[in-house]
This record gives structure tokens, sequence and C-alpha cells, in this order.
């Protein structure tokens, strides 16, 4: 018999909860334990803001995407990071292999949730209290939802309904030697019909007042919802993607080119901002998975993606770390473009930003996308137009007078305005399309060059930690690939 291999937080968060919002003050030494358990709202409280705090998993998932595509070279200072993803070698382990750390994570916060939602049952409750118990329980569906697609994204073959993906169960457990459990592997259609359940549960119990940037607030939920629609790509879905993401850019303007700067290399603007995790030095420095404190350069910017960036684009600004104080003069130089997006605040903690999890922008994409595969080029146009204007971007918009012109056109534009955020080499593997580096980067990249279209490889591998000692899934259930 196997037991299962699962980070499961539940009662095990050690808080240092001010980092997710100034209105949550809450004593960082505070421990949930069994003896200590959760008892009351200000509880509750606790372990939803431990969830946010570490429990999303978004680093496995921004170098998941980052590592394996077409946006990155090895850099000067590499001493081994991130190799086997760049070289597309990653397998089903050892622990610790990208594949283990974005399935534990989303695991790890699947289960955490789980137990929030089943001690909200059973809660003292005071007068006057109802309502934040029902934001903690919204905001906690929520984030199982973002938890489940996560996996949906990562470990589905392709996105079909009858597609094997991950697995869920809606009760928190105890795994031990006498409590064996099987999980075998859902569908796509499954998993996506327990997210958009979620995310219905979720939106009838977060108020319509919640617009803290660092919490799920209705809008953030809507903006999950368009890109769930997106990946089922049904004319259902996509109309509903054009409807929700329609409702979010009126309420969230693109930002203009200096709110733009400021958003990533600040953090001081949060007008385009819909959800984000806050970080401060307490916290994991995502910028040094590029780099480390020293400087030395682990991954730098890909010479294929540089050349989409004219010098009039804000986004080359960000992207690139051209004059900070922060990137040693011996570092950053003409042969090594040094990637800017995380390179942090000031010099005193490089490498520390806050990670933005939905943003306006990637809403307007998702639209001229949602339109584009409905035939509607001529909005799709507009939107794709609309955000190189204000994005200063010298890249001419061809006409969309065909689905192939258009869906091209606007892959490309969210490699460049996406970057490093999580989505690049999905994206690819959505739109059907091989990885294909520059024969300059593939030189640098030991030779890596084309990731064929539709190869296994753009599908991750179940853990084989999950394998050993998960009841319902054998070694026949892996992603085809990863048996050889």
């Amino acid at each position: 018999m196997k037991t299962i291999n699962i980070f499961l937080i539940g009662l095990f968060f050690t808080a240092t909860f001010q980092s997710c919002s100034d209105a949550y003050e809450i004593d960082p030494g505070y421990i949930l334990t069994e003896e200590n358990t959760v008892k009351n709202v200000d509880d509750l409280q606790r372990l939803l803001l431990g969830a946010y705090d570490g429990g999303l998993g978004y680093e496995s998932a921004v170098l998941a995407n980052a590592y394996p595509s077409d946006n990155l070279v090895i850099g000067g200072g590499n001493a081994g990071q991130g190799i086997f993803g760049i070289l597309w070698q990653y397998n089903a382990g050892p622990t610790g292999s990208i594949s283990d750390g974005i399935w534990n994570g989303a695991y790890g916060n699947f289960y955490a949730v789980n137990r929030i939602l089943k001690k909200a049952e059973t809660i003292e409750i005071k007068e006057g209290e109802e309502a934040t118990k029902d934001e903690i329980v919204g905001e906690a569906y929520a984030l199982r939802a973002y938890s489940l697609f996560e996996l949906v994204r990562f470990y589905s073959p392709n996105y079909e309904p009858s597609t094997p993906s991950g697995y869920y169960v809606l009760e928190p457990l105890d795994f031990d030697a006498e409590n064996i459990h099987a999980f075998p592997r859902n569908t796509v259609g499954e998993m996506v019909a327990q997210i958009n359940a979620d995310i219905d549960q979720a939106n009838s119990l977060i108020g319509d007042d919640q617009e803290d940037v660092y919490r799920f607030s209705k809008l953030a939920l809507k903006a999950l919802r368009s890109r769930v629609d997106l990946y089922v790509n049904t004319d259902e879905s996509l109309t509903e993607a054009v409807s929700l993401t329609t409702d979010i850019i009126a309420a969230k303007p693109l930002s203009v080119p200096q709110d733009y700067f400021d958003m990533f290399r600040n953090d001081k603007n949060a007008s385009e901002v819909i959800f984000k995790i806050q970080r401060d030095n307490q916290d994991g420095f995502i910028g040094n998975n590029f780099r480390a404190g020293n400087g030395a350069i682990y991954v730098s910017m890909s010479y294929g993606l540089e050349d989409k960036l004219g010098n009039s684009d804000i986004r080359r600004d960000v992207l690139l770390d051209t004059e900070t104080d922060i990137t040693p003069e011996t570092v950053s130089s003409e042969q090594e473009y040094v990637i800017g997006k995380y390179v942090g605040r000031d010099a005193n903690f490089p490498g520390l930003d806050d990670y933005i999890i939905f943003r306006s922008s990637e809403m307007q994409l998702i639209r001229a996308e949602a339109y584009a595969r409905l035939g509607q080029f001529a909005n799709a146009q507009a939107d794709i137009e609309e955000i190189r204007t204000i994005r200063g971007s010298v890249a001419t918009t061809p006409t969309y007078g065909d689905m192939t012109t258009a869906l091209d056109d606007i892959l490309a534009e969210r490699r460049v305005e996406l970057a490093y955020e999580g989505h690049r080499f999905l994206d690819l593997k959505r739109f059907n399309k091989p990885v294909e580096r520059t024969a300059t980067d593939a030189d640098i990249n030991r030779g890596a060059q084309t990731l064929p279209t539709g190869n296994f490889r753009f599908t991750f591998p179940i853990p084989q930690g999950e394998i050993d000692r998960n009841d319902g899934i054998s070694d026949s259930d892996q992603n085809p690939g990863y048996n050889n």
C-alpha cells in the first residue's frame, strides 16, 4: 500500500502576516498547532493569511515557464541553476525537480485551504463576525480554485475535457500508515467544473467592497475565471471571457508608462494591479532565481526576446537592467542582457519584489485572443494596437484578416508584455507552437534550439513521489513520454 506525497500545511503555519495587509496585524510568533487549534475568527484569519503568504507556488510557475521557453539563456554566473529546464531534461524525479515544486506547492495550498473550510464550520462566531467569516471562507475557495487551475495548466497533456489532469478531494485528510488514500486523476473537464464551482462560491461570499490588491476580490475572481475560460477555449467560455475582461479593463485601465515602470521596479503604483503577493525581507526573493545576491547572473534575457524590444518601449526599461544601482557594473555588460523584472526595490535587497498574479494588461490580451478565436478580428486588432501604443512599442500590427495572422501576432505580444510572469512556455503549448530559439541563444544554451510542436515535454510529469505513495495513481497513469 502507498501513502500520498503531499505537503500538508494545514495546522503548521508560522505567520509573518503583516506582509499580506496592513489591515491585519498578527503576532508574527503565533503558531497554530494541534495544541493551539483553530477556535475563532482570528485563528481562521491567521490560517488564511498563511495560505496567501506562502502557499500559491507562484515562483515555481514563473520558473517553469521561463526556463524551457525562448526567453532565457544561461548566464555567465550560472552554476547549474535551471539547467535541466533550459535543456528540456526534466523528469518525474527526484524530489526537488521543477515538476515536484509545482505539484507540491499546489497541493500544499489546496489541503491547507481545505482545512480552513472545514474549521470554518466549527469555530466560535461572535456577534458581528459573520461577514468576516464569510469573507475568509470566500477567499479560501478562491485560493483553492487558483491552485487547482495551476495543476490543470501544467499537468494536462492538452486542455480537452476528457484529458487526465490532477485530482481533487474536498475534505481535509490525515496521511499516515493507518489512513491510506487513493486519489485517481480527474479529467480536465472535472477539474474545471470544480474550479468554476469554487469561484462561484467565492463570489457569493466575498464582499463588493473588498479592494485590497493583496487579497482575492470579486475583480480578481473575474480575472481568474477569464484565464480559465481562455484555456477551456469554447465559444461559450470565450464569450464569457470577453464580457469579464471588459468589466475588469473598465475598472482598471492600462497603466501609462511611468506607472507601468513603478509597478514593477518600485512596487509603488497599483493602478493596473488586480491581485498580487506582497513580499518583504522575511520572504523569498523572486529575483534571486535569476541571479545571486552578489550579482552573479544565473540566467539572462535571450537575444531573441531582446530583439523584440524597441528603445521607445517602456517594457525595455522594465525587462532590462541597464542603469540601476542594484546590479554591479562588472556583471552588467553589452554581452549579457540582465533581467530587470524582479531586480529588487533597492541595493539592500536585490531580487526582492512583490509578485503580480493578475493585471489589466493580461486581461486585455485575454480579450484580444478571445475576440480572435471568435472571429471578431477587428476587435482583437484594436486591443493589441492599444497596448502597443500605450507601451511605446515599435511593432507593426498586421491586418487581422484571418485566424492565423491574428493569433500569431497576439502570441508575439503576450511574449513581450507577460515576459517572466508565468505564461510563455504554456502559451506556446496552447497555441500549438514549438520553442524556437535563435542560433545565438541556442549556442549559449548548449545547443538546445528547438522543442518541436506537440512534444511531450510541453507537459510536466506527475512527480514520482506521488506515484510511489498514492494508491490511485500508478506508473501507467504517468503523462506520456515519462515512463521510458
